[in-house]
């Protein structure tokens, strides 16, 4: 699954055995056997709930990039596991100190991303993940704002943090990561945003071809929440990049 060209078939079959053997499973093994399933987009039902009651049982024996990793699979995955993130959520929250950025900002997406983020635990990611933001990848910036701008967490010490890391970063980008910073910043309204958006437009109108009907849709709309000539001219850019392909746009987008 790391190497970006998954077997599809070989994961489920490995996910299908391994539900049969997951009270012998190592934990760490198990986590990673979750995460792969997710990342290739394998779906294995069967193996995520039964793996959910004994990981939410051994949550101490894992390392914060695991936990963090584990919360990140169920979320992915859309595997439904209420006690699971309330188990995580009670081991993380005393250890918060040993995540780095990448881990937190992976825990941050995933709670939000399975609806079981709430803002007392977004105010202890906000805390730790301030003072290392230095640390985001644009991937990780970008999933970031997302979480906290879908969350509508009130986090001016982390829009400022983001927004003092984004600039240098906007070159390594994915199109569709650009259109999700533009829109978590215009979503959220902070005092950056004008800042980011700003220099948003030069970073994706070379790239617009890449980008599916959703983040040209999403970029457009961010764009009308700025002023400048700037934001106008990418709009004018989505316009003609998005009229040819109408058809594969949805009645919302």
């Amino acid at each position: 699954a790391r190497s970006g060209h998954p077997a599809p078939s070989v994961m489920l079959k490995i996910a299908v055995s391994a539900s049969g053997l997951i009270l012998t499973a190592r934990m760490g093994d198990l986590v990673q056997l979750c995460w792969a399933c997710a990342r290739a987009d394998v779906p294995a039902p069967r193996l995520m709930r039964r793996a959910a009651p004994l990981l939410a049982s051994r949550l101490r024996d894992l390392p914060p990039a695991q936990l963090a990793a584990l919360a990140w699979a169920y979320a992915k995955s859309g595997t439904d596991s209420h006690s699971l993130f309330l188990a995580i959520a009670a081991e993380t929250s005393a250890r918060l100190f040993e995540f780095d950025a990448h881990a937190l900002s992976n825990l941050a997406w995933a709670f939000v991303t399975s609806g079981h983020a709430d803002h007392q635990f977004l105010d202890a990611v906000e805390a730790e993940l301030v003072p290392i933001a230095w640390q985001l990848s644009a991937q990780g910036i970008a999933n970031t704002a997302w979480a906290f701008a879908r969350a509508q967490h009130h986090s001016p010490y982390l829009w400022d943090a983001l927004a003092r890391e984004a600039p240098a970063q906007l070159s390594q980008f994915t199109p569709g990561g650009l259109a999700i910073l533009a829109w978590a910043f215009a979503a959220a309204q902070p005092d950056a945003a004008p800042y980011i958006l700003s220099a948003v437009p030069q970073a994706a109108a070379p790239r617009l071809a890449e980008l599916s009907p959703a983040d040209l849709s999403t970029l457009a709309w961010a764009m009308t929440r700025t002023g400048g000539a700037a934001a106008q001219g990418l709009i004018a850019d989505i316009v003609q990049e998005a009229a040819p392909r109408l058809p594969s746009f949805s009645a919302r987008e």
